[in-house]
């Protein structure tokens, strides 16, 4: 047997050390934006550490936090753990981006630092991108909602998305901590948006859908806490950044879209307490759109007031969750 050439034994030993290297890369880059969030931190990244996947790499991006946040993370001693920290705060997306810029893995995942994975979260996502078409550059999963103890909304993805107007004549995507991409995609796509107060998933998700497609995955991944002190202050910058959607992707918005802007008004006034408010934007979006079951639903549930609004909501996510269940 003729003995291996200079070249052979060269190129050989290239591919094995390639194969070491690659092999020690992070299949998976996740990046959990974080700003004075001491008291959930921990959970959101213990949800990380419990995955069944284990190749995946941990950034955590502390947005200019004033309390224990950082201690907390620089707590943990596996090494798949990384905090990195701006100086001031800037914004969610701006710790979004300084992730993305220091992300290794192939896949890019979010999560935001008071949600959490459910175990297989990333062992699901990354098995349906790997077999997924170039034309799909991420995916989406279902989740959970969950206010003071109690589980109140299921948002399930259901729906392949294509078309960016889908964003606005009515969002299925929901937001960053139920999306995984392909790490390229950014390099199509662009940069998070950090001048935009709110809606900043909304606002990518109508670039992204103008390169590449989304596809759901239908399982319950993502578990969203809710909190007060949240909530109100989202509230009112969504409607700050609904102002600036309607500016900036104008072409948009036609008149479907425009109901649908006013039943997102209508919630969000309906989320801070003003059913009077909500009333009036549940019924504009039902005068543009009377044929919608949903809108139908809740101008009729805004009769009743915030308790009878929450009752009947109440009710029928629980049916939908019953339907999920036994289908």
């Amino acid at each position: 047997m003729a003995r291996p050439t200079t070249l052979e034994k060269t190129t050989s030993l290239m591919h094995s050390l390639f194969y070491i290297i690659s092999s020690n890369m992070p299949h998976v880059s996740t990046i959990i934006p974080t700003h004075n969030r001491e008291e959930f931190i921990g959970r959101a990244i213990e949800s990380v550490l419990e995955q069944t996947c284990s190749e995946f790499e941990l950034l955590v991006v502390d947005d200019g936090s004033t309390d224990g946040t950082v201690d907390v993370v620089k707590a943990y001693s596996d090494d798949r753990v990384n905090c990195l920290t701006l100086d001031t705060n800037q914004g969610a997306n701006a710790a979004r981006n300084a992730g993305i810029q220091h992300a290794t893995g192939e896949y890019i995942t979010f999560l935001d630092s008071d949600d959490e994975y459910d175990s297989t979260f990333i062992e699901t996502v990354i098995k349906s991108l790997t077999k997924a078409p170039d034309n799909i550059g991420g995916v989406y999963t279902s989740r959970r909602q969950v206010y003071e103890g109690n589980e109140v909304e299921i948002h399930f993805a259901n729906q392949s998305l294509s078309n960016p107007q889908t964003v606005v004549h009515d969002y299925q995507a929901y937001g960053f901590s139920n999306w995984a991409f392909r790490a390229d995609v950014f390099d199509q796509v662009g940069m998070l948006d950090e001048t935009f107060p709110g809606l900043q998933d909304r606002e990518f998700m109508i670039r992204y859908l103008r390169e590449y497609d989304l596809q759901p995955i239908n399982e319950i991944l993502v578990t969203q806490y809710l909190h007060s002190g949240q909530m109100s202050t989202n509230s009112d910058r969504k409607l700050e950044a609904l102002e600036g959607l309607l500016t900036k992707y104008s072409e948009l918005f036609d008149e479907m879209a425009q109901a649908h802007v006013d039943y997102y008004r209508g919630w969000l006034y309906a989320k801070d307490g003003d059913i009077e408010m909500a009333q009036q934007y549940f019924w504009r979006s039902l005068r543009q759109q009377p044929f919608r079951p949903k809108y139908q639903l809740q101008a009729v549930a805004s009769l009743f007031g915030q308790t009878g609004f929450k009752a009947i909501n109440s009710l029928k996510q629980r049916t939908k969750y019953l339907i999920y269940q036994y289908r």
